[in-house]
Order: structure tokens, then sequence, then C-alpha cells
């Protein structure tokens, strides 16, 4: 390998790490994002508690920016209700 790849060959990998490190930031500003509360029931919600933060569901619209928390209930009771919609409307894998 010549100079002039080993050159090119450092400008890639430094752009690439560029671009790994400014997906990390973004989702460390989405993570800023987050709300105290379940966006249903309100319920309250700590960040520092390794339970919640497991048991949680988090949804995040890159597009708009928006980070929406649910709690295990209300997240149990949406898949419910979307599972139902499928079910009567014939989506989803077939029985």
């Amino acid at each position: 390998m010549n100079r002039a790849q080993r050159r090119a060959a450092a400008k890639k990998n430094k752009k690439a790490k560029k671009n790994e490190n400014s997906e990390v930031e973004e989702k460390m500003a989405m993570f800023g994002k987050l709300q105290d509360e379940c966006l249903v029931c309100q319920a309250p919600f700590d960040k520092k508690d390794k339970q919640q933060v497991m048991s949680w569901s988090v949804v995040v619209r890159n597009d708009t920016e928006e980070v929406r928390l649910y709690c295990p209930e209300c997240w149990g009771q949406a898949k419910e209700v979307v599972q139902a919609y499928e079910r009567e409307h014939g989506y989803g894998k077939p029985e």
C-alpha cells in the first residue's frame, strides 16, 4: 500500500468514526428529552431506577424529534388494541 492509499484509508476511517460519534451524540440528546412520566397514565418514571429503565417503552420519532415514554401497563394495552385492530381488518400474521 503506497502513501496515497494509506492517506485515503485513514481519511475514510476518520470520517466513519466521526459519523459514529455524531449518532451517539444524537441519541444522547434525545435521551435528554425523555419525560418523567408515562404519556398515557402519568405514572412517575425514575431514570435512575434500572428496573424501570429496562421495563418501560420509549418511542422515538426522528423526523419530528419526539420522544414518548410508556409504562408497561399502558404499552401492553396499546399492543392489545393494535393486535385486535389487525385481527379485525385481516392484517398481521396468518393464522
